[in-house]
């Protein structure tokens, strides 16, 4: 079974407003082995000259693996893996 869910979403503003924020979910399970990848961000954006704009943002990765067999040829996982991160950033944007 595999689900995958995303949202972006952002505004058009000449100087202020949302940056390219997205909301993504993925689900897949195949036989003995299921995992999952969530990924969030979160930024507000200045466009403080024409060509040039500075954001603040917020991003939160998380990805999730389990295994329930280790019988798969050339693996030898059973048991849990968890990696995840969160963050601020502080970015410029250029436009040409």
């Amino acid at each position: 079974m595999s689900l995958n869910i995303g949202v972006f979403f952002s505004s058009i503003d000449s100087s202020f407003g949302i940056g390219g924020n997205n909301i993504d979910f993925f689900f897949l399970e195949y036989d003995n082995y299921e995992g999952s990848i969530i990924d969030i961000k979160l930024a507000v954006e200045y466009n403080l000259f024409k060509n040039v704009g500075f954001g603040l943002g917020y991003e939160h990765l998380e990805v999730d693996v389990e295994a329930h067999d280790s019988s798969y040829p050339g693996m030898n996982f059973n048991g849990n893996l968890l990696f995840d991160y969160s963050g601020i950033q502080l970015y410029t944007k250029i436009y040409f």
